[in-house]
């Protein structure tokens, strides 16, 4: 699990996340070679961020001539609100990212104004996965273009020149360095600004309390299916063994007590599974579910993708999504 560092300084709480510095209290995106970080940040906090993250995308962002980059980290849009819909458009031999409505939309983005252009210009933080109920055939391609404009770009000197101060930390004694803490994604996700340590203890007790009831849930559904099997199977065995009577002469007082001291033993050995073999079993699916996920999406009634492939869930088979493009489906 993805893991961001908030720092805590006088004028405010920043963390970075795939590259962009952000400014927590007012949601908006920086980076360490501006002036406005400089202004922001204390000298102790920003060489921490320099030295450990150089958070310098907004810059690479600003400068490559695509007006969009893809980021995989759901967190960032979630943070940088609000977010618009967009889609790809070809021209000049070249894909560009515009705005559109959520019906004609293909992802989902974050526009922003670049300042390090000659005009001012709009540039999109574009979110990796496309939309639910869209077939985006053409991801590849735009993801393609991005990191060739990046490789072009890390060629130059001017990427790399983040150089806002003389800080070091020789020179930096005498400075209070900031408050750190990593935060797990799924945290950051779920908790109100600003981000304390009793806050992320208190999600933390409310996440591993609504855990172990959902464990617990678990741990019944498996107990109570389990059960009715075996019961059922142990009645199937009275049906037959009852309805032989050659077999047990007659006399099925003997049997019916041997049956009910079957099924007592039955529902003692169900329970001791439950409380020693089901918890460890639920641990190792939890386990195998996170290793094994795949974006999964209905499309229509009839299509679906599954991570990278478009399938046809009534004939079980693969789908060209070119094919499903041209005929419109």
């Amino acid at each position: 699990m993805r893991e961001y560092p908030i720092l805590t300084i006088p004028s405010g709480q920043f963390t970075v996340i795939d590259g962009f510095l952000i400014s927590l209290d007012n949601r908006t995106a920086n980076d360490i070679s501006s002036e406005s970080a400089k202004e922001l940040l204390t000298p102790g906090s920003w060489y921490i961020l320099k030295n450990s993250y150089n958070p310098i995308s907004l810059t690479v962002l600003q400068l490559m001539s695509s007006n969009y980059m893809f980021t995989n980290h759901p967190l960032l849009l979630f943070v940088l609100r609000p977010t618009v819909y967009v889609r790809f458009v070809r021209k000049n031999n070249k894909y560009h990212c515009v705005k559109t409505n959520k019906a004609h939309g293909t992802h989902k983005a974050f526009a922003l104004d670049c300042e390090r252009t000659d005009e001012p210009k709009t540039k999109f933080i574009v979110f990796t996965h496309p939309l639910q109920n869209t077939v985006n055939s053409f991801s590849k391609i735009y993801t393609q273009q991005m990191n060739e404009k990046l490789r072009i770009l890390q060629t130059f000197e001017s990427i790399h020149d983040t150089k806002v101060s003389n800080l070091t930390l020789k020179n930096l004694k005498g400075f209070d360095l900031p408050d750190i803490m990593f935060i797990p994604e799924e945290i950051m996700l779920n908790i109100k600004l600003p981000i304390t340590r009793a806050k992320i203890e208190q999600l933390k007790i409310k996440e591993e309390s609504s855990k172990m009831k959902q464990i617990e849930k678990l741990e019944e559904s498996l107990y109570n299916i389990s059960l009715e099997k075996n019961i059922w199977r142990l009645n199937k065995m009275k049906e037959y063994l009852e309805a032989d009577k050659m077999m047990n002469g007659g006399r099925t007082l003997g049997f019916e007590v041997m049956f009910n001291k079957c099924k007592i033993q039955l529902v003692k050995n169900l329970k001791l599974i439950s409380k020693y073999v089901y918890p460890r079993l639920i641990k190792q699916w939890f386990k195998e579910s996170q290793e094994l996920t795949c974006l999964v999406v209905a499309i229509s009634e009839r299509y679906t993708v599954v991570d990278k492939y478009v399938v046809d869930t009534q004939e079980r088979k693969l789908i060209d999504p070119e094919v499903l493009r041209r005929s419109g489906t």
